[in-house]
């Protein structure tokens, strides 16, 4: 079941996430990375993501997110100059980026650094909460062939704003959302709704509502979050397992959320999520892909999962200082620093390998609640 989950999950990725993955890219990286994977030396051919998170400011204040302690985190930002910079290194080997936060279009830069990226002839993707998303982004979004854009959405207009603790943020959101599905031109336009107890009712209305705003598809993803006594199990893991320089995994902040977010209802949306499923198909994408045992097992008291995480031997993050790191879920976890190295370097440098070589032995703890696995 672990294999068959890991392997079904990716494919739903690849599959709803295409506009990043062209098929040169795809065919590459399948023949690489079983040669990656089985390698014991924790070696890893060039990435085909990298993710930036431009910075750690957001301009809602969702009780629900997962990244708490990141956003309370003032960060130095790097400007467009370290961005070209970048992707003048990278873009030999033709990765895709995907901008996120914190919220990325609260920087006033953001429309240079997608034209950075696009102008290297390069595939680029945007998380955002839409209430930045106006008439002069979304011109320039569309003016330089911005690939892909998920938004998020809580729910209906009481349930969202109740949710992002800013009133009024439904409305402006949806006008943004709705106005740039009517003047787009190939930009895949994705909605995301975070499930938690405060909207899990609300799905059935969200998926409605994705059609009548005619984005192209919408995503449902199950949250993020790590209780306090699995800190601990996950704590007594590393400490066990991992060498001193992997030591910072043993901070897993940026999962830590309310229990009370998720509590009482993994027995429901096993059924409410197959209903939806089935009655709006293709049109919804849940991430991960999870079957109905394990939405049980995911919302369940101590939950370990015993999938496979293939993420660090294709994709990595940059902070918003330009530290690299393997998942944004292990902030302290620096693989070093892209304005001071060659991000290649960095890529498959000593702990890097190291760290590869023991996620390849079984996934951490704090890594059963991933959305990437």
């Amino acid at each position: 079941m672990s294999i068959k989950g890991t392997i079904a999950s990716q494919l739903n990725n690849v599959r709803f996430f295409k506009e990043l993955f062209p098929l040169p890219l795809l065919a590459r990286n399948a023949i690489t990375f079983p040669l990656d994977y089985l390698s014991p030396s924790g070696f890893a051919h060039p990435p085909m993501v990298i993710n930036c998170l431009l910075t750690s400011r957001c301009n809602l204040k969702c009780k629900m997110c997962s990244a708490y302690d990141f956003r309370q985190t003032k960060f130095k930002e790097m400007q467009v100059a370290d961005f070209q910079r970048l992707v003048q290194q990278v873009r030999h080997f033709s990765p895709s980026f995907y901008f996120g936060g914190g919220e990325p279009l609260i920087r006033d830069d953001i429309v240079s650094l997608v034209q950075t990226v696009k102008d290297a002839g390069l595939r680029l993707g945007i998380v955002t909460n839409g209430l930045r998303l106006t008439s002069e982004i979304r011109r320039d979004f569309i003016r330089f062939g911005l690939d892909h854009i998920l938004i998020s959405i809580h729910g209906p207009e009481e349930t969202h704003d109740t949710i992002t603790g800013v009133k009024g943020s439904f409305k402006k959101t949806t006008s943004n959302i709705e106005a740039f599905c009517r003047e787009k031109k190939n930009t895949f336009v994705m909605l995301n709704f975070v499930v938690s107890s405060d909207n899990l009712h609300k799905m059935r209305d969200l998926v409605l509502l994705g059609k009548e705003l005619g984005v192209d598809k919408v995503r449902i993803e199950h949250l993020l979050f790590i209780t306090e006594e699995e800190r601990q199990v996950h704590e007594e893991w590393c400490d066990m397992m991992c060498p001193p320089p992997l030591m910072a995994m043993k901070e897993v902040s940026t999962l830590v959320c309310q229990i009370g977010a998720v509590r009482d209802f993994s027995m429901e949306l096993p059924l409410l999520v197959c209903e939806i499923k089935k009655e709006f198909g293709d049109f919804v994408f849940v991430k991960p892909a999870l079957s109905a045992k394990e939405i049980e097992a995911w919302y369940s008291h101590r939950y370990r999962s015993h999938r496979r995480c293939v993420f660090v031997w294709r994709s990595l993050f940059i902070d918003p200082e330009g530290n690299v790191i393997p998942c944004q879920h292990y902030a302290g976890l620096t693989m070093g620093n892209i304005n001071k190295e060659p991000l290649l370097e960095i890529w498959n440098s000593k702990r890097y390998r190291m760290f590869r070589s023991l996620i390849r032995r079984g996934i951490a703890p704090g890594c059963s609640r991933c959305c990437k696995i």
